[in-house]
């Protein structure tokens, strides 16, 4: 997996496809993550099908089903990032400094019925916190991956 730096989220693209991106991104991230310490501990059973949830006729108006989905899938990255925190703090990797378990991700549900700077601001924000969460994570599994 090629692991890439996260790009800011311009005004100008289109909101359900950059939801869509920056999710399946993320979720790349998290699988790999899950993966690796698979890999190195052997013993996680669970399966982790890390899914967008699907938008039904998103048509090309932001309406209510596009609001209520986008905080489903702010929900939905906050549950499934944490869960892997959950899986690194089990195993110990931590942080070697300070020798605690990592905190949970706690990111904007998008409440706000104006897509304006100030959304586009705060979305930004939920997606370099949760790629900065997982670049953490994987400085911890680095040094147990060939």
């Amino acid at each position: 997996m090629i692991w890439t730096q996260y790009q800011d989220i311009r005004p100008d693209d289109d909101l359900i496809a950059i939801y869509k991106q920056k999710t399946q991104q993320v979720y790349d991230k998290a699988k790999f993550l899950i993966q690796a310490v698979n890999g190195v501990f052997m013993d996680i059973d669970d399966e982790f099908n890390f899914t967008i949830p699907s938008l039904v006729n998103p048509g090309d108006l932001l309406n209510r089903a596009m609001y209520l989905w986008t905080i489903k899938v702010s929900q939905d990255v906050q549950r499934d990032l944490n869960t892997v925190v959950d899986i690194f703090n089990a195993h110990g990797l931590v942080d070697e400094i300070t020798n605690k378990d990592t905190e949970y991700l706690i990111i904007w549900q998008p409440r706000r019925l104006v897509i304006d700077k100030v959304y586009f601001a705060k979305l930004n924000s939920n997606y370099k916190s949760a790629n900065a969460l997982l670049d953490r994570l994987f400085n911890y599994i680095k040094p147990y991956l060939n």
